[in-house]
C-alpha cells in the first residue's frame, strides 16, 4: 500500500471530533454577527450579573409581551413527587428549545465585566427604556450587581464597511430621511480592540447619519438621541436611545442615586448631598 492511500484512509482520532464538537457549540454561546441583546457591564461578579440579567428582563418583558411560551401540559401537585415531576418537565422543555429561540440566552463576550444576553425581541431598546423608566420614577433598585444595561438594537463585524452598513441599518428608523430630523451624539466604547479607533469611526458615522437626513443636527449637549455603538474585541453592537443622559448613561445605579439626591435635596437642602453624590459618581466610573 502506498504512502498516500495509508495516510487517506486513516482515521481522525476521537480528540478531533471532539473539540470539533466543542467549537461549534462554543460558536452559539459566543457574541457574533446579526444579534440583538443586551451588554450589561458588572464589577467582576459576572454569574450574579447574568441572573440578575434574566430575572429583570424577563419580569418586565412578561410585563409587555406576555410569558414566555413553555410547554407544560401536566399540573403540578401538591406534594413533592409532584413539585419534582414539573420542575423535571420544565427543565426537559427547556432542553428541547433551542438556544436561538430563547426569549433571552447569555453568550460570551471575550470582554471581563461585560455580559451579553442575545434576544428574540424585536425592539430590546424600548424594553431597557421601560426598565430605566420606572427606575427612575419609583427609586427602587433592582439590581445588585448589573451598572449599566445597554440595548443593542444590531451587530456586525468591527471593520469600517460592516460599521457603516449596520448603522444605516439600525438607524434609519430613528434618523433617516422619513424623520423630522433631529439633535444626536455618537458615544464609542472599544474593549480588547487595537485595529478600530473612535477618531476615525465618530467623524465617518456623524457624516453618515446627516446625510440620512440632512435636518438631524449634531449636539453634544443635550441630544434627543444618542447612538450607542459598542466595540467588544472584533464585533460592533449599537443602537439609537433616547434619555441616555437623563438616565445616567443607562446606569441602574445612577438612576435611582439620583432620585435620591433630588428627593433629600427638597427635604433638607444640602443634607447628605455630597455623599450621595459621590455615589453617583463612583458608579459611572466603575460602568
Amino acid at each position: 500500500m502506498s504512502a498516500s492511500g495509508g495516510s487517506k484512509g486513516k482515521k481522525r482520532p476521537k480528540s478531533y471530533y471532539v473539540q470539533a464538537a466543542k467549537k461549534f457549540r462554543e460558536a452559539k454561546f459566543t457574541l457574533g454577527v446579526d444579534m440583538k441583546g443586551f451588554l450589561l457591564t458588572c464589577n467582576n461578579r459576572e454569574k450574579e450579573c447574568v441572573r440578575e440579567g434574566y430575572n429583570l428582563l424577563n419580569e418586565y418583558a412578561d410585563k409587555i409581551y406576555g410569558p414566555e411560551k413553555v410547554s407544560n401540559e401536566e399540573d403540578s401537585g401538591s406534594d413533592e413527587e409532584d413539585i419534582d415531576k414539573a420542575l423535571q418537565n420544565e427543565v426537559e422543555s427547556l432542553k428541547k428549545t433551542a438556544p436561538s429561540e430563547r426569549r433571552f440566552q447569555a453568550v460570551k463576550s471575550g470582554a471581563n465585566n461585560c455580559i451579553f444576553i442575545r434576544t428574540t425581541i424585536d425592539d430590546p431598546v424600548y424594553l431597557v427604556h421601560s426598565i430605566l423608566k420606572d427606575a427612575n420614577e419609583s427609586k427602587k433598585l433592582k439590581a445588585r450587581f448589573i451598572l449599566r444595561m445597554l440595548p443593542v438594537d444590531g451587530t456586525c463585524r468591527a471593520s469600517m464597511d460592516d460599521i457603516k452598513g449596520l448603522a444605516k441599518k439600525v438607524l434609519e428608523s430613528v434618523l433617516g430621511e422619513e424623520n423630522p430630523g433631529f439633535s444626536f451624539c455618537i458615544v464609542i466604547k472599544i474593549r480588547n480592540n487595537n485595529q478600530v479607533s473612535s477618531k476615525v469611526l465618530i467623524p465617518a458615522l456623524a457624516e453618515l447619519i446627516m446625510s440620512m437626513n440632512c435636518k438631524n443636527s449634531i449636539d453634544l449637549g443635550d441630544p434627543e438621541v444618542v447612538v450607542i455603538v459598542e466595540v467588544v474585541r472584533t464585533i460592533c453592537c449599537m443602537s439609537a436611545v433616547r434619555d441616555y443622559f437623563k438616565f445616567k448613561k443607562f446606569n441602574l445605579h445612577g438612576v435611582v442615586a439620583q432620585k435620591e439626591i433630588d428627593s433629600r435635596l427638597g427635604e433638607s437642602g444640602c443634607a447628605g448631598l455630597q455623599l450621595l453624590a459621590t455615589t453617583v459618581r463612583k458608579q459611572s466610573l466603575l460602568s
